[in-house]
Parts: C-alpha cells; sequence; structure tokens
C-alpha cells in the first residue's frame, strides 16, 4: 500500500507532520480528516525521499523517552483520558520509532488492555524500568508520578551519556584527522618525490627509505589494507556480541587507564539512579534489582547486581553483599548500608546517584584534558616524520649544491 508524507494542522492548531497509508491520496486525506486534522500538504513517498532506518542509529534516545514522559504526564494532568492521551503523543513525537510504538501501544488500549501490558507488547522500544513504573504507577493510581519520575530517570540518564560522547567527538577528530593527513602524504606526496629523487641518485637517510618503502608497500596494496580494516571492525563487532567478547571488552573498559575510573563512576551513577527510581516507585526491592541489572550496560556489574539481587534473597543487606563484589566504590556500599538501617535508602541512593553524575563529569574532563595533548604530540610526531623524510634528502641537494659553488 502507497505510504504519503502529509503535513496537517490538529485541533489544538499545531502543525504535524508523518507518515499515511492509503490506497489513493483522496483516502489518506480522508484518515487526517478522520482524526480531526487538516491537511495543507502531502506527496506520496518514493525511494528517494522515503526515510530509511539503519540498525546502527535506531535506538532512541534517552531524551526522546523524557520528553514523552514529561508531556504524557501533562496531559494526564490535565483531565485527558489515556486513549486521546496516547493519540495527541502518537502524532506530535518527533522520533519515528517511538512514535510509532506509541501508536500500537494506543490500539492496544483501544482494546482494553491495561497501559502498562501494552507497554509490555512493545518491550523491545520501552526499557524494562519503564515498563515496570508504569505498571507500578497503575496499581497504586499514581501514574503521572510515576511518569514524572521516568522523566526525571531518561533526563539525567541523557544527561550523562551527553557528556562522555561530547567528551570524546575532539579526540576522534583529531584521530581521523591524522589518519588523512597520513593517508594524504603516503598516497601523493611522497610518490611525487621519489621519481625526483631517483633522478638525482642521491643517498637517501635511512628514515627517508623506510617512509618511501612504507609509501610504496601502502600504494600498491591499498585496497588489501582497506580490505583487512574492514574485516578486522566486523570480526571485533561480531567478537563483541559474544558472551567471552562482553566479557573482554567489559574488562579492559575497566582496566585501561583514566577510562577505567570512568567506567566504575558511570556504573555506580546508573546502579543508585536505577534502583532509587525504581524502588521509589514502591517496586520491590528483588524485583527492583532484577530491572537494574538489566539496565547495567558493562557485564561485570550486570553479574554483580544479579549477585547482589540473590544473596538479598537470601537475608542478606544489599550494602554488604554490594560490598563482596569488589567492584563498586566503597562509598556506594557504605551510603547502601546508612540507607538500610535508617529505612531512607531511596533519599540516600538518590543523593549518591546525584554525587557520581557529577564525578562522571568531572572524569570526562579529566579523560578529555589527558586525551587531547597525547593525540596532538602524536599527530606531531607522525606527521614530522613524514616531513623530515621528505626534507632531509633537498636538504642534502642544497648542501651539494653549495660545495660546488
Amino acid at each position: 500500500m502507497p505510504a504519503y508524507k502529509y503535513t496537517s494542522i490538529n485541533r489544538a492548531g499545531k502543525q504535524i507532520k508523518g507518515t499515511v497509508e492509503a490506497k489513493t491520496m483522496d483516502a489518506a486525506m480522508l484518515v487526517l480528516k478522520g482524526r480531526g486534522e487538516i491537511p495543507i500538504d502531502m506527496k506520496e513517498e518514493t525511494v528517494l525521499s522515503k526515510d530509511i532506518e539503519l540498525p546502527f542509529f535506531s535506538k532512541i534516545p534517552s531524551r526522546a523517552y523524557s520528553v514523552f514522559c514529561w508531556q504524557l504526564k501533562s496531559i494526564l494532568a490535565a483531565g485527558v483520558t489515556i486513549v486521546p492521551a496516547l493519540e495527541m503523543m502518537a502524532q506530535q513525537t518527533e522520533n519515528k520509532k517511538l512514535r510509532a510504538a506509541i501508536a500500537r501501544v494506543k490500539v492496544d488500549v483501544e482494546k482494553g488492555e491495561s497501559f502498562s501490558d501494552a507497554l509490555a507488547r512493545q518491550k523491545d522500544v520501552f526499557p524494562p524500568i519503564f515498563i515496570n513504573m508504569m505498571a507500578a504507577g497503575e496499581a497504586s493510581g499514581n501514574l503521572e508520578t510515576s511518569l514524572e519520575r521516568m522523566a526525571v530517570h531518561f533526563e539525567k540518564d541523557g544527561k550523562l551519556k551527553s557528556i562522555v560522547r561530547n567528551a570524546m567527538i575532539y579526540p576522534v577528530i583529531l584521530i581521523i584527522v591524522i589518519i588523512a593527513v597520513m593517508v594524504v602524504i603516503l598516497t601523493y606526496v611522497i610518490p611525487s618525490f621519489t621519481d625526483t629523487f631517483d633522478e638525482l641518485g642521491i643517498e637517501m637517510p635511512l628514515v627517508t627509505r623506510m617512509v618511501l618503502s612504507f609509501s610504496n608497500f601502502f600504494v600498491q596494496n591499498w585496497f588489501i589494507i582497506l580490505l583487512t580494516v574492514v574485516l578486522l571492525a566486523v570480526t571485533i563487532t561480531l567478537f563483541r556480541r559474544t558472551d567471552r567478547g562482553r566479557h573482554c571488552f567489559a574488562w579492559l573498559s575497566m582496566k585501561l587507564p583514566l577510562f577505567g575510573d570512568l567506567t566504575v563512576k558511570s556504573a555506580s551513577a546508573m546502579y543508585a539512579r536505577t534502583l532509587s527510581t525504581l524502588m521509589g516507585a514502591g517496586i520491590p526491592v528483588l524485583d527492583s534489582l532484577e530491572i537494574t541489572a538489566e539496565n547495567m550496560s558493562n557485564v561485570y556489574f550486570q553479574e554483580a547486581t544479579y549477585q547482589v539481587r540473590e544473596d538479598t534473597a537470601q537475608g542478606r543487606r544489599m550494602g554488604e553483599s554490594l560490598e563482596r563484589t569488589g567492584l563498586f566504590p566503597l562509598m556506594l556500599c557504605h551510603m547502601m548500608s546508612i540507607g538500610e538501617e535508617t529505612g531512607e535508602i531511596e533519599d540516600m541512593l538518590q543523593r549518591v546517584a546525584d554525587y557520581y553524575d557529577e564525578e562522571v563529569e568531572n572524569a570526562t574532563k579529566a579523560l578529555t584534558s589527558a586525551l587531547e595533548p597525547a593525540i596532538i604530540v602524536v599527530m606531531g610526531l607522525v606527521v614530522g616524520t613524514l616531513v623530515m623524510a621528505i626534507f632531509m634528502p633537498i636538504m642534502s641537494i642544497y648542501d651539494g649544491m653549495d660545495q660546488y659553488m
């Protein structure tokens, strides 16, 4: 069935853009009018205009979840029932994958399913923590409060990931520049000097001979080198998906200089924030620990959280169990023990989460400050060596000319 991209105005006067499937354009317009929208522009999707979702870039960002929670909470607080509220969200949510999932949830709720059960049908889109929080909100009659908690949770989670991601942009750009400069010099610059050096018959320094040999090898075998790099990248990607690969890369992230501290603090912030959010909503401790474990990205911290759950089920204190894992900082373990003794574990975990959020930001800045000069030094050494390899024979030619003059 053809798909039509449209722009319309809803009852609230807000402009909406989206896609609708229908047999004809007239039928598509009738669908929009049936929703109470006035179409102002519509055209059929073609192969060139159709939006393509790549699996590597289809992950929904935390920011999109946060906006969804805030907006849905505001709509429900205004007295709108859940079905019309979901319909409004399905129309105005910008992320296409999330928008399609909301539309499917709305259909299931219309059929009589609860909001949380309908979300569970879309578990490939909505994370477990969100589904369980909505179930707790429905059970307690505080769905709006649960949405607000999740909005704050996703907001802080997105901010934490954004800090780490943005801090790595500059080092990555520098690395790309180094590679690009090396490719240009080895492929175009050095070969242009090779014939000149051969015609002059001068004896080239060792550095120049080594660079020329590497340049010739690179030019003659560039396809093999490129194929090797691609195969290596694919192999690493596939290896990371295996259980052994997950453990290997998780171990490296904890043991590498500079990165290890950032990994531990990020995991601590995620653990404390997730567990605090779940327990604060009234979800049982064991269920909260299980959901928290599912949210941990590092497999070692995930396994440690599952171990804490098993120990807690056997009657041990969470703070002591957390310390026994040997992975989490002692501060988190002690604060958790204090929270258990005082009965304020949710508030204590929230404070710890805020503390480690700041620690992650500081660790990220320290990592960036250390990486940037290191990469610049490496870049200078590489480019300097290549330039020296070119200019040393030229300088020897000038020295010979001075002797004859």
